[in-house]
């Protein structure tokens, strides 16, 4: 039988059924007079086993974006460890560094020198 969820009627529980009441009878508000059929059987097992299946691919997924953000993590981790090291050696490298204006001021001050004792020697 073919199942036409939106014309039927929810199932009542156990407790609602009495000799009056039927079990996926069809609304007539939204049948508009077209017939339909309704299945009256329970779903077979197979939705419990794609159920299951269904969840142990939810769990393979999420293992694998929480490996994955772990990965990242660990990356993140050594890059910033990487950065650090290389803030000390730039820090180092410029504390040992020349300033331009006293190297200039050693080469004029060794260029006037030089021409002092050029034109002293003449």
């Amino acid at each position: 039988m073919r199942i036409c969820h939106p014309h039927t009627l929810p199932l009542p529980g156990p407790a609602l059924l009495t000799a009056g009441t039927t079990i996926g009878r069809r609304r007539p508000d939204v049948c508009e007079g077209r017939e339909h059929t309704v299945n009256t059987t329970p779903e077979p097992p197979v939705v419990h086993k794609e159920v299951a299946e269904l969840r142990r691919s939810c769990d393979v997924a999420q293992a694998r974006v929480d490996g994955g953000l772990a990965l990242l993590g660990h990356r993140a981790e050594e890059t910033a460890k990487e950065l650090d090291a290389l803030a000390a050696r730039v820090t180092a490298l410029e504390r040992n560094r020349w300033p331009l204006r006293a190297v200039a001021t050693l080469a004029s001050v060794g260029a006037l020198a030089l021409a002092l004792w050029q034109a002293l020697a003449r």
